[in-house]
């Protein structure tokens, strides 16, 4: 079943939605991030919200880890200067292959979600760049702010934690720095 969207109230800048970790994954790239987190809560609170189908969400954010172009982009048959070093391998997600090196990972693309249109437009500073990949906001000058705002947005996986608390002793959200 497709997520209902209501129409926007006028007086107001909050839209109410209805979502899952599956719907939201589905379209986290189409800007769903820039929504603010009242409008979340509220959607928390309404009593027509569709039942979640997911029993979890793992979001890979390999800051300062491998390339892009070394894990899922090769490029193989791209320049040098476009291309990793490495060779892609077939995956159980058609049409998406993988490095070499990650053989296990292949056999599981099938439960996997890979999302590529993801960007962002801050220039040369990737604690911000992450701040905007990881909440869908920017968070402005990179000189004006250093740590944490007291406007800051939460992460996607807080805001659905909030949307969905746990059901168990398993925590539905956790984020290692």
């Amino acid at each position: 079943m497709t997520p209902r969207f209501a129409q926007p109230n006028h007086h107001s800048h909050r839209t109410r939605f209805h979502l899952n970790r599956r719907h939201f994954l589905r379209i986290g790239g189409t800007g769903l991030m820039g929504i603010s987190l009242p409008g979340l809560l509220a959607a928390a609170d309404s009593p027509t919200a569709l039942p979640a189908r997911a029993d979890s969400l793992i979001v890979l954010f390999l800051n300062g880890g491998p390339s892009h172009l070394d894990m899922w982009d090769m490029k193989p048959e791209g320049s040098a200067d476009s291309r990793g070093q490495f060779q892609p391998i077939a995956s159980t997600l058609p049409g998406v292959p993988v490095c070499e090196h990650l053989p296990q990972l292949a056999r599981q693309m099938k439960h996997c979600t890979l999302i590529r249109s993801m960007h962002h437009s801050v220039n040369n500073a990737h604690a911000l760049a992450v701040y905007t990949a990881m909440t869908g906001h920017d968070r402005g000058d990179a000189n004006r702010i250093v740590g944490q705002a007291d406007d800051d947005h939460p992460a996607p996986g807080a805001a659905l934690a909030k949307l969905r608390p746990a059901t168990s002793h398993i925590p539905p959200y956790v984020c290692l720095p």
